[in-house]
């Protein structure tokens, strides 16, 4: 294949539909080549800094393009939702990673464990850490100006100054991030599961190490979003566009991108935490961060309900007396906001 023929103005006029069918064909089995991903998502992203001054991001849709483009050539199955990557393993491994999270989660919840000891890139550089405990939100001014809402019972580290390549953070949690542009220096935020990499733009990630996923949602701009590897493993980046979720399973290891409303999963910052249809478990969890309690319930019945509600600056006996005209519920509210339920 004449790799000369490929260029930016080719994959630009590509994307537009307004190439020949010769050029359209030779950009569709390249783009296909598994050996061209990484020059494919070089081309592509110097696209969209090209064009997202004057083209609304709803419109920009290379990524979908490009999906269309390996089911044609027999790399995926058109008429159902295939997963961004697929790293399956055997059930008896997926079963020995559940009894590991089951013996160092707790670990990590109560000391930040994995954020304290992942290194950032080498270098001589102060490195920050941020740590908000339940109940506590805060924002953060990185070295380059970008700005971080931290969500409570999270964590972020990143170094005084960015050197290097690329500038680096590290989060355990959620965390709200708009990040100055610098197309030479990209961002890099890391978690356990998942790399995300930016350039100049706006999203929410949410990665507690007692949830059961990752999940990254833009707001604005461009996000590229992998499975965490090593640092000597190639692996291609999913693009992820406003209104978009990146959900990382860490049971399947499978990563999905799909649509979603990014402003109300980013309500937190604005002070409001909003529940619809939401499972009683997951309702729970959230509380217990929101407002640093300690939440215990008991009985199947409740585990089944689904509440629709939205916390503001209400305390929390009056929310758990709200839950309790929406669902069967009793509670009692112990000193140290220690919290036990059970149904009525």
């Amino acid at each position: 294949m004449n790799e000369e023929k490929i260029t930016p103005d080719l994959l630009k006029r590509f994307f537009n539909k307004t190439c020949s069918e010769e050029e359209r064909a030779l950009a569709e089995r390249w783009l296909a080549d598994p050996k061209n991903q990484i020059k494919a998502e070089k081309l592509m992203l110097e696209q969209w800094h090209d064009d997202r001054q004057i083209r609304p991001a709803s419109q920009w849709n290379q990524h979908n393009t490009l999906q269309r483009i390996h089911e044609k050539m027999g790399r995926g199955k058109a008429g159902r939702q295939q997963p961004v990557y697929i790293n399956r393993k055997p059930r008896i491994y997926r079963q020995m990673l559940k009894i590991a999270a089951v013996i160092l989660l707790p670990l990590v919840a109560a000391g930040g464990f994995w954020l304290l000891n992942k290194p950032l890139e080498p270098s001589a550089i102060a490195v920050i850490e941020k740590i908000n405990p339940g109940g506590q939100k805060s924002s953060v001014l990185l070295p380059d100006g970008s700005k971080v809402w931290l969500n409570a019972a999270s964590a972020l580290r990143f170094p005084e100054e960015f050197t290097g390549s690329q500038r680096e953070v590290i989060l355990e949690g959620e965390a709200f991030f708009e990040v100055v542009e610098n197309k030479q220096k990209p961002f890099i935020v890391k978690t356990r599961d998942v790399d995300i990499k930016v350039f100049g733009t706006s999203f929410n990630v949410s990665a507690y190490p007692d949830d059961a996923f990752t999940a990254t949602a833009v707001v604005t701009g461009l996000v590229g979003v992998r499975q965490s590897r090593p640092a000597d493993t190639q692996q291609d980046f999913a693009f992820v566009k406003p209104n978009q979720l990146a959900h990382f399973s860490r049971e399947d290891r499978e990563l999905i991108i799909q649509s979603t409303d990014a402003n109300e999963l980013i309500s937190w910052k604005e002070g409001r935490l909003i529940f619809d249809a939401t499972p009683f478990p997951v309702v729970i969890k959230k509380l217990q961060r929101w407002y640093g309690a300690s939440i215990a319930y008991t009985g199947q019945q409740l585990e089944k309900e689904l509440l629709t509600f939205t916390v503001t600056k209400e305390s929390l006996e009056k929310i758990l007396g709200h839950m309790g005209s929406l669902v069967p519920l009793e509670y009692q509210l112990k000193e140290n906001r220690q919290v036990l339920i059970h149904d009525k």
